[in-house]
């Protein structure tokens, strides 16, 4: 399950504290337990972040980063009762088996500006093959969340996650997915990833991306 921990770059600061506490408790590096108790310490000894800005996004360190799991890469959107879907589900290809990911931090970033999804996805840091979350993946994102109407959320989908994407030519292996929840049911909308689409800001969408770790 998806949860709010600290993000990586804000161990250094905590960092001999931190072998301590390994020290005494033997943790187990995908104890959410352990990574939940560090948050507090860090949220107690860090303070307040100051917004980072990406040009057409920015996010605060700390504050919406989200622990998720290793996952086995078995659960696809078009098979969960709670996902509805859009016309252009052909934008990803649903009947191929998923695959699977590695524990990693996930980031929540706000859109700041308008702009298209192409300029979006561009100024997230990492390069491409580090920036799409699986099906598998956007699935736990919302495992959490039982009943609330949310912010439009947009996250970067494989159109085939058994294919490496092309630096040069992203688009021909992503595709945007938007995702947001009304009572309930998430309704889950795809997009090319190109020049043409623009994502409206003045509701508070949001962008999430793993981070480059």
């Amino acid at each position: 399950m998806a949860k709010r921990m600290i993000a990586p770059h804000q161990f250094k600061d905590i960092d001999q504290l931190v072998s301590k506490i390994e020290h005494q408790l033997r943790f187990k590096k995908n104890s959410i337990a352990f990574y939940l108790m560090l948050q507090a310490i860090a949220e107690r000894k860090l303070g307040p972040r100051a917004p980072i800005n990406y040009g057409v996004l920015s996010f605060i360190p700390g504050e919406r980063d989200f622990f998720m799991e290793a996952l086995s890469g078995e659960l696809l959107l078009n098979k969960e009762n709670r996902f509805r879907f859009d016309d252009k589900l052909h934008l990803i290809a649903d009947d191929k088996p998923g695959v699977a990911t590695k524990a990693t931090w996930v980031q929540k970033y706000d859109v700041i500006t308008k702009a298209t999804y192409l300029d979006i996805f561009q100024a997230l840091p990492g390069t491409w093959e580090q920036k799409w979350l699986s099906q598998h993946q956007i699935i736990k994102f919302w495992e959490p969340f039982d009943s609330l109407n949310s912010h439009y959320n947009f996250c970067l989908v494989k159109r085939d996650e058994n294919k490496k994407i092309d630096e040069n030519n992203p688009a021909e292996n992503l595709a945007v997915v938007c995702t947001v929840m009304f009572g309930g049911i998430i309704l889950a909308d795809f997009y090319p990833l190109d020049h043409d689409n623009f994502l409206i800001t003045d509701v508070g969408h949001g962008v999430i991306c793993p981070l480059p770790i």
